[in-house]
């Protein structure tokens, strides 16, 4: 099994995608994803580049993935001041 990931200019996990028998599935998805983020993040705004690898060696990616914290949905309840 392949995968890809589209990396910024900076190194920057933006997308990983696996699951293709081939390299060149994989890639073929890759430059598409490419292409998508392009052209929703305008054209030539960050650098991309596409690396495809054997599924085996990206479960260490999922260490490179930012966690951000769900956000806490409960309102504050304000106390009512007797008067």
């Amino acid at each position: 099994m392949w995968c890809y990931k589209v990396r910024g200019s900076d190194g920057r996990l933006a997308v990983i995608s696996s699951g293709f028998k081939t390299e060149r599935e994989a890639q073929d998805a890759g430059e598409r994803a490419k292409g998508m983020i392009n052209s929703i993040c305008h054209p030539n705004l960050e650098g991309l580049a596409v690396v495809t690898e054997e599924y085996e060696t990206i479960l260490g990616s999922v260490a490179e993935m930012p966690f951000e914290p769900e956000e806490s949905h409960h309102p504050q309840r304000s106390k009512a001041v007797a008067g």
